[in-house]
């Protein structure tokens, strides 16, 4: 009664239970939110601004930046893009620093 074709259709099972199990697995680590954290001059890596999107972060140093601009200092920052502060990494995404027309050059690192 469990003669090969019990074994190959229990064979078939497992793989698609596994394939199954897998692709769920995948797509709740698709689904987990990622944030940016904003990392401004020396400012130690746990001080780092939390923001939602790309965009926030990106303008929040664009004010910041500026403010210190109109007194004559510049400003260079970090991006780093972490599930949540325990799993932030030293090495950013992007390097932050005005422009001189006062716009964010974003550089890819």
């Amino acid at each position: 009664m469990g003669g090969p074709a019990h074994f190959f259709v229990f064979i078939c099972c497992v793989i698609a239970g596994a394939v199954v199990y897998l692709g769920l697995h995948n797509r709740k680590d698709r689904e987990m939110k990622h944030f940016w954290f904003l990392r401004m001059g020396n400012d130690c890596l746990d001080d780092a601004l939390i923001f939602k999107t790309k965009t926030a972060a990106i303008n929040k140093f664009q004010r910041v930046a500026q403010e210190l601009a109109s007194y004559d200092q510049d400003l260079e920052a970090s991006l780093h893009l972490a599930l949540n502060r325990n799993t932030l990494n030293e090495y950013p995404e992007y390097v932050l620093m005005l422009g001189p027309r006062g716009g964010v050059q974003v550089q890819a690192c």
